[in-house]
């Protein structure tokens, strides 16, 4: 996605971000229902059960589960300045922050995290990762591909901090 690449760094405009325009799905029959959670499905009798308790029958089902956003389970998440990137509006929020920051400290070395990281450092911000694994990006992509992200990250200026655990966010 490009909340992460191109739009955070300022090369491509919001409409840039979607697939489709929004006029798009109508025309072709396709009921777009972003941001909707389903809670049970029956292939059988072709029936979703939405988390508002609304039943949709349906001929044909698309499965696309995203990706889930790892909350982290510390004090201090409800301060300002730290978000999770998940939608244009933290997008927004990050590169408005992070325009102001002397630096942005990212926690987790996932390939999403990593990303920001590389497009606001290409923006000028001083970026530290802090993470659990010595190696970003290794636990998706193993230790191998992980290192040559990393070093590329390294060499671009982002430092690294590996096999290290958040324990809180402290400030006010």
């Amino acid at each position: 996605p490009p909340l992460s690449k191109e739009y955070m760094r300022g090369e491509s405009a919001v409409e840039d971000a979607y697939v489709h325009p929004p006029e798009w799905y109508e025309q072709n029959g396709i009921a777009l229902m972003s941001g909707t959670n389903v809670m049970s499905l029956d292939a059988g009798e072709r029936v979703v059960k939405l988390q508002s308790q609304e039943e949709i029958v349906f001929d044909k089902a698309l499965i696309a589960t995203g990706a889930d956003v790892n909350i982290l389970r510390v004090d201090g998440t409800e301060l300002d300045g730290i978000h999770y990137l998940r939608t244009i509006k933290t997008s927004d929020e990050i590169q408005e922050e992070a325009a102001s920051a002397d630096r942005v400290v990212l926690v987790g070395g996932s390939f999403i995290g990593t990303e920001v990281a590389a497009s606001l450092t290409a923006k000028g911000t001083h970026c530290t990762i802090v993470m659990m694994e010595e190696v970003a990006t290794s636990i998706a992509f193993g230790e191998e591909v992980g290192r040559y992200f990393h070093d590329v990250l390294s060499s671009n200026g982002v430092e690294l901090v590996g096999g290290e655990q958040l324990d809180a966010f402290v400030g006010e």
